[in-house]
């Protein structure tokens, strides 16, 4: 950094912007240097998540094969439907085909079902044009959970859980409904 020589003419003032212009570059050097570090750490997890999933689906792997081998088919279902569902949440985030939605959404419901034996069922109703369009990601899941956790609560057996959906024109209507306590 050039240090002004006293004087205040066209030398001093040029001088003083050379540093200003100096302290300006370094500022922005540090940076650039800041940010490329942040992609690399974000590329870092991004390979990070990339290995879990592969090593979960692995497991499951193994431990389905065990449960085929001991004749546990409930069981092997189970983690087969698990495992779609853990590769449909790695997958890439926003829109997705409606049809890969209600797969997940149907796995996710399989694994209920099974969780909360004989509490409920789950009607499905969809115009086969729905299955043509996208949806965001986990687009009727919280719905589905929602109507479990709080809708079906008090309900033992019986519950029903009725999830439709048309085009109206150039509309998509979509409902889940339940047969359970209701909202005020």
């Amino acid at each position: 950094m050039i240090e002004p020589a006293g004087s205040r003419g066209e030398a001093g003032i040029l001088i003083h912007k050379f540093n200003q212009m100096n302290e300006k570059i370094e500022l922005l050097i540090k940076e650039n240097y800041e940010v490329h570090i942040k992609e690399m750490e974000a590329e870092l997890r991004a390979l990070n998540f990339q290995f879990n999933p592969h090593f979960l689906y692995n497991s499951l792997n193994i431990i389905n094969y065990l449960a085929i081998e001991n004749k546990q088919p409930l069981i092997s279902s189970m983690l087969v439907e698990l495992s779609e569902m853990l590769e449909y949440t790695a997958g890439r985030p926003g829109e997705v085909r409606f049809s890969e939605d209600v797969k997940y959404l149907e796995n996710y419901v399989s694994i209920m079902m099974r969780r909360f034996e004989g509490k409920f069922q789950v009607e499905y109703s969809f115009d086969p044009r729905l299955y043509e369009g996208t949806v965001p990601k986990f687009f009727l899941q919280p719905f589905i959970e929602n109507a479990l956790i709080h809708g079906l609560e008090d309900v033992e057996e019986g519950g029903v859980i009725s999830v439709s959906g048309r085009i109206e024109g150039n509309v998509r209507r979509f409902c889940i409904e339940d047969n359970g306590k209701g909202m005020p």
